[in-house]
């Protein structure tokens, strides 16, 4: 709600949007079961131990957090993903009076009015696109638009997408993180295509924050991925497992491989 409310509409800003990302992908989108009958309370980046179901007739502590329940003795998460999920589908894509900006990627086809309050005596003009993604898997967003006057179409670069390129009927150039702004008169068909290159990279906490000083995760576009002690084998713990932040995570098909040490000194490579 800050991060869209108040930054993003005020300044315009991409690391904005950015945050509203990560937020859906990696924590709304994650914390209802599939069946919308259990929830997190809260969700950790760290897990020692796999913790006990929650039992779906029962009250929950918030202690529990780690594992889906029913229902907690404080539950203030129902009410709040009601709140996300209500207007979701303001966020993609709001206008100005100068074009239309494109903040979150989704299959959908998007319309506004714009140019009223840009010239004044002038009637507004209908501008409209359709968006086709399968973000977040090759990271391609193509937009096709519809004819209309000459107006601006922004597209969020986000921060992670290190050498994203957008075309225009086929012309390609390179993009910074921020916003690739295209300005012209959009004959109809004409197809934007932005290519966001999903590389990997590490992620560290602030140092200031106690709790997770000195852990680091892994970001690949929009998702988050982290290692829980759960995960390894018997014999190894995540407490053990140190790596440099320097050293870039390498993709190995479906699998983020990262190259740790252990604390017997031992290198290997911790999926």
């Amino acid at each position: 709600m800050l991060s869209w409310r108040v930054l993003l509409l005020a300044t315009g800003k991409a690391r904005y949007a950015d945050l509203i990302e990560r937020a859906l992908y990696n924590i709304v989108a994650s914390m209802s079961s599939p069946d919308g009958r259990a929830f997190r309370y809260a969700k950790t980046l760290h897990r020692r131990s796999p913790g006990d179901a929650a039992e779906p007739q029962e009250q929950s502590k918030r202690a529990d957090s780690s594992q889906r329940a029913s229902w907690f003795d404080v539950a203030c998460y129902p009410s709040s993903i009601a709140r996300r999920l209500g207007p979701i589908d303001t966020y993609p894509a709001p206008s100005d009076a100068d074009g239309l900006q494109l903040h979150q990627f989704a299959n959908a086809n998007f319309a506004a009015e714009i140019g009223s309050s840009a010239v004044a005596g002038t009637e507004p003009s209908t501008v409209a696109i359709t968006v086709q993604t399968q973000y977040s898997k090759p990271g391609d967003v193509k937009v096709t638009d519809s004819p209309a006057e000459p107006w601006t179409l922004s597209v969020r670069v986000s921060d992670w997408a290190e050498g994203a390129t957008v075309s225009v009927s086929g012309h390609v150039q390179p993009v910074e993180p921020g916003y690739a702004k295209i300005t012209q008169v959009f004959k109809p068909g004409t197809v934007t295509l932005v290519q966001l290159p999903l590389i990997p990279r590490v992620l560290s906490a602030d140092s200031r924050i106690d709790a997770i000083r000195g852990y680091v995760a892994v970001q690949q576009g929009p998702r988050v991925y982290f290692l829980e002690s759960f995960n390894l084998p018997a014999d190894r713990h995540v407490d053990g497992c140190v790596m440099d932040p320097g050293t870039a995570p390498v993709l190995d098909g479906r699998r983020l491989l990262l190259q740790c040490r252990l604390s017997h000194g031992e290198r290997a490579a911790c999926p």
